[in-house]
């Protein structure tokens, strides 16, 4: 990696469009046009950008942009890797992002947290807040078990799938 890029470097070559999540160059340069539509698909579906021959993550340079500053990890709310309006994003800690991940493909309760415990025969209840799992009991009803789950996210203040409050 070359020199540290700071946000007036990046406002000299770019322009961010918060509300489209988009990036413009501000400058020509090489065969790019100003005015042309910055960055690239990255192979896990973020939009990639070569600043100064470094790549860098869009979501992060949204955050330089916009704060000044890139902070470790940055979260998309809607799960939706090439969103990068600024709404829709948001600084997280390792813990929070991870929290904030999409529900499993093999879910079969329909919410995070609530899965069926064959041996009991009975849905199951948990929550884990800053890595620590809590057991919340378990339940016949997969009704009461939802109704559980959504009242110890609101408790805790953590809404699965849509993050924490945004700093």
């Amino acid at each position: 990696m070359g020199t540290v890029l700071t946000q007036a470097r990046l406002k000299e070559l770019l322009i961010y469009l918060p509300k489209q999540g988009l990036f413009v160059w501000r400058v020509s340069r090489g065969s790019v046009s100003a005015g042309s539509l910055a960055g690239s698909p990255h192979s896990e579906g973020y939009i990639q950008i070569q600043v100064d021959g470094d790549l860098y993550l869009a979501h992060r340079l949204a955050f330089l942009f916009m704060k000044g500053a890139m902070p470790i990890e940055v979260d998309h709310e809607n799960h939706v890797r090439n969103d990068n309006r600024w709404v829709n994003l948001w600084a997280a800690c390792r813990l929070t992002n991870m929290q904030n991940t999409s529900m499993r493909a093999d879910n079969s309760s329909g919410k995070t947290g609530v899965s069926w415990d064959k041996r009991r025969r009975a849905w199951q209840i948990r929550i884990q807040i800053d890595g620590v799992e809590t057991q919340l009991g378990y339940s016949d009803s997969l009704e009461e078990a939802i109704a559980i789950r959504e009242a110890a996210d609101l408790l805790s203040g953590f809404h699965a799938n849509h993050g924490n409050a945004k700093p």
